[in-house]
């Protein structure tokens, strides 16, 4: 079965990537005086297998910590992810430029995997 984003309620918060491959998981970065921790790991979307995308997805907090130990490269998987954005005015005055984020808060086996396609 190929994967799919399946936006509910058109809404930036709340959307699924279902059945991708975990690509490779990076090692959990912790930033701050509280240790922060962050987790960017890379899962393929082959829905369309003439154009395959290579999706970076981030888990953070207590997160980081079960993807990393849940979850192995080659793994299919079903990701529950928010899309956010933000804004950065640097203090040179020079152009501001917005960034976005794909964090990953749910990831789990997935339920298609193995099931044929209809």
């Amino acid at each position: 079965m190929r994967a799919r984003i399946v936006p509910q309620f058109l809404n930036r918060s709340n959307m699924q990537l279902l059945n991708v491959e975990i690509l490779s998981i990076g090692e959990i970065k912790e930033f701050g005086p509280n240790n922060f921790k962050v987790l960017e790991f890379v899962v393929l979307d082959d829905t369309n297998p003439d154009y395959p995308q290579e999706i970076l997805l981030q888990a953070t907090g207590e997160r980081a910590e079960k993807m990393k130990e849940y979850n192995k490269v080659g793994q299919r998987v079903d990701c529950s992810i928010n899309i956010k954005g933000r804004k950065y005015e640097p203090a040179d005055g020079g152009p501001t430029r917005w960034y976005n984020t794909i964090e990953c808060w749910k990831c789990f086996k997935a339920e298609a995997a193995g099931m044929p396609e209809l």
